[in-house]
């Protein structure tokens, strides 16, 4: 398959992890100080082994950086998305809400002539 197709792939999915992590706020707590994933875990009210695969996506993609004693930080990517950065881009990830999804959800059937 194409790499052009695995990149757009992978968007998708990236900008949903990216929308789940703004919604969490896992930036801002992260700001405030490096935690280790029960910690994380306990103060977004998240799952542990779910927001441990989480990050484990986003790190991959570059977005956060777990430290060599287990503890997670921000990157300078990550920064972007902390609510009080000057160039925040918390807002725009959190467009990435259910209607948008809801609406590229029937694209196909909005297309097809005979419904």
């Amino acid at each position: 398959m194409h790499q052009q197709f695995w990149d757009t792939l992978h968007s998708v999915i990236l900008s949903r992890a990216l929308y789940t992590a703004a919604e969490l706020e896992l930036a801002d707590h992260l700001h405030a100080q490096k935690c280790d994933l029960a910690t994380l875990a306990y103060v977004t009210k998240s799952d542990a082994p779910s927001l441990e695969r989480l990050l484990r996506f986003l790190i991959v993609a570059g977005f956060f950086e777990k430290q060599s004693n287990g503890t997670y930080c921000n990157t300078s990517s990550s920064e972007y998305m902390r609510k009080d950065h000057p160039q925040t881009m918390y807002p725009f990830l959190l467009h990435d809400d259910e209607t948008r999804w809801n609406s590229f959800w029937h694209l196909g059937f909005s297309i097809k002539k005979d419904r």
